[in-house]
């Protein structure tokens, strides 16, 4: 994205030494409250506070200005998912600061007003080829929010297997969710629909969107097997 960074001196309102830093799940992010307490360090210090203060900008919903000084940070964003993002470049901050000094951290005061370049920001994940579990699949989710990507393409069918449960068609998953290995082996799986409504309520909880990937007619190998008769030739 663009942006600009604004700012001299080291303050000692930031110094303590730092824990975990701030979760990416932290529910702090989505508040609705103009002025909320955050654990931002393990170890709390009672007269620092994150200020998140809603605010209209001409930079889009996910544009967001982060205000570093003495004693307080105060983030202004139009949307929950650009105080998200400032959260972030705030931890971002923190682990800077501890790379420097682990003992005794410090952050400069500063200003950072940012905003993306570009709207669309996605990374694919192929679970058509090779199923990857939800453990998986989250863990994917956290690394694309810290990056600030915002758009999770999920590639959920292709010849290779169907990954994703539909009630009318069970045959899908339970044969076409599988294949057999050179050696023999049985190899696959697929997300029951309470996994893929967990993994979307994981992805927008982190300000992503899901794109699920279906293929038809090509790709669609592991469909035709259930349903020969779809095929042109009625045969596997």
């Amino acid at each position: 994205g663009h942006g600009s960074v604004d700012g001299n001196g080291v303050h000692d309102g930031l110094r303590q030494r730092c824990g975990r830093g701030i979760g990416l799940a932290d529910k702090a992010v989505f508040g609705h409250r103009r002025e909320q307490r955050l654990h931002v360090f393990r170890h709390r210090v009672a007269e620092e506070r994150v200020r998140l203060v809603p605010a209209d900008s001409v930079n889009g919903a996910e544009s967001y200005t982060l205000t570093i000084a003495p004693g307080a940070v105060t983030i202004t964003a139009p949307r929950m998912s650009g105080r998200f993002y400032a959260l972030l470049t705030l931890q971002q901050l923190v682990e800077a600061s501890r790379g420097v000094s682990a003992t005794e951290p410090r952050i400069r005061s500063m200003t950072i007003n940012d905003a993306p370049r570009f709207a669309y920001r996605g990374l694919h994940l192929d679970a058509g080829r090779h199923f990857q579990p939800v453990a998986f699949v989250k863990r994917f989710i956290d690394l694309m929010a810290r990056f600030k990507l915002n758009t999770f393409h999920w590639h959920l069918t292709e010849d290779q297997g169907w990954r994703i449960a539909i009630d009318k068609y069970p045959k899908l998953t339970s044969i076409g969710g599988f294949r057999v290995e050179a050696d023999g082996s049985r190899y696959g799986g697929f997300f029951t629909k309470a996994e893929i409504r967990q993994v979307v309520a994981y992805a927008t909880a982190r300000g992503i969107t899901v794109v699920p990937e279906i293929e038809m007619p090509g790709h669609s190998t592991a469909a035709l097997t259930v349903r020969q008769s779809s095929s042109l030739s009625g045969a596997s």
